[in-house]
């Protein structure tokens, strides 16, 4: 038996951390702004915030255990996370790579605060692993889409 090994530390600088942390509001009842962000996802997430180009669509199960995943064509596609809370009107929580290169992990969470006829969206994103300057700078600009995504106005786009 012969067994070949090899440890490359090369890329070994590209482990970091994330933690981003933003509050949006949204005026609209926070069910119609939870409704939004749940229930047709693909609506409103899109380029650039998708893994490859040639994304079909994005998919939200909004269910405990639920896949939020890409899909590329039939079976094919990538796995973003997993729905690891849910309560309807109130948070939705993801873990998973959350489109970044593996090995990363981290959890995502939307808490949605009503105060009247206006949502306050409470955002998270903490994670860990192969995170780059390009994927720390995806955040410039989330908090409109987020904001217009709650409230009905963005239309996501899809080679």
């Amino acid at each position: 038996m012969a067994v070949r090994s090899a440890v490359d530390t090369t890329d070994m600088n590209l482990v970091d951390s994330l933690n981003v942390h933003l509050e949006v509001t949204i005026a609209a009842p926070t069910r119609l702004v939870f409704d939004a962000l749940t229930k047709d996802i693909a609506a409103w997430w899109g380029f650039p915030f998708i893994k490859r180009k040639d994304a079909q669509t994005i998919v939200l199960e909004p269910m405990v255990g639920g896949r939020l995943y890409e899909v590329y064509g039939e079976n094919e596609g990538a796995l973003w996370g997993m729905v690891s809370a849910i309560k309807s009107g109130e948070v939705l929580s993801l873990v998973g790579s959350m489109g970044m290169p593996e090995p990363t992990y981290g959890a995502v969470t939307f808490e949605l605060e009503s105060q009247g006829n206006v949502t306050i969206i409470k955002f998270s994103h903490s994670a860990f692993g192969r995170i780059s300057q390009e994927h720390k700078g995806c955040y410039r600009g989330v908090e409109r889409v987020i904001g217009c995504a709650a409230a009905g106005f963005c239309r996501a786009t899809y080679s």
